[in-house]
């Protein structure tokens, strides 16, 4: 699609990459939208950071959306230990110790850009584009924490999430969802649909994670990476196997 572009970048950059500027572009919008969210909690960068992949979407005009996913392992002993996993565990969600999990995160999206100014669902779309990196990542599991109050969760249920449970987040009552690549389907709204999966077809991925990338020998230095991060030959150590079959 013409309107928007689609990029797949680390939450921590390595320290000789080239896309600081767009990668502090994406800071920023994440930190103004949540900061308006979170207003009784501090908001430091190491949610932002903590992200294995940011997916950014970005017009002419800059950012206009992003989510964040995460990558677990079921065997690692610390991972149910982390503050974001706690209420999973109160609720009973006891995975196999030799699951992969991946967490989707900070769905972020202007007010001016809500369904009733465009059309469409942008809220969906990046929720569908998290579900192609769960699909591509193949991870056993895929869990959130969606707001209810805003109906975030029945977002969700559109792409075969169920819910687990409830709990609260800064002062949100929120929706425990879990999903699972058995479960997993594409939204049936066919405009979100076509949107996630041209914006998929045309992705450009600057994170380690090679099997995220549109095509094999992609000619990075040909593609138009959008106003801050355009002619940049820029690849880094890439990992080509996905996270769940062995990767870091």
């Amino acid at each position: 699609m013409d309107e928007f572009h689609l990029t797949l970048l680390p939450g921590a950059l390595e320290i000789e990459s080239k896309h600081v500027s767009f990668y502090n572009e994406c800071f920023s919008y994440w930190k103004r939208i949540w900061s308006h969210i979170l207003v009784d909690d501090p908001m430091f960068s190491d949610s932002f950071r903590r992200q294995n992949i940011i997916c950014a979407l970005s017009s002419e005009a800059g950012v206009v959306g992003l989510i964040a996913c995460s990558f677990f392992r079921g065997k690692d002993h610390s991972t149910f230990d982390t503050q974001y996993f706690h209420p999973f565990v109160k609720a009973g969600f006891q995975p196999k110790s030799n699951t992969s999990l991946m967490s989707i995160e900070y769905l972020s999206v202007d007010k001016s850009l809500r369904k009733g100014n465009l059309g469409f669902s942008l809220g969906s779309v990046l929720l569908g584009i998290g579900m192609k990196v769960y699909e591509s990542s193949k991870m056993d599991f895929c869990l959130g924490t969606a707001r209810s109050k805003i109906n975030v969760d029945k977002m969700c249920y559109s792409f075969g999430f169920k819910p687990e449970g409830t709990c609260m987040k800064a002062g949100h009552p929120c929706t425990l969802i879990v999903n699972n690549q058995s479960q997993l389907t594409r939204h049936p709204d066919k405009q979100v649909d076509f949107l996630v999966q041209d914006l998929w077809k045309e992705r450009i991925n600057l994170t380690n994670y090679t099997y995220l990338d549109a095509t094999d020998g992609v000619d990075y230095a040909a593609i138009n990476y959008g106003p801050s991060i355009r002619n940049s030959t820029e690849r880094p150590k890439r990992y080509r196997e996905p996270f769940a079959l062995g990767g870091p």
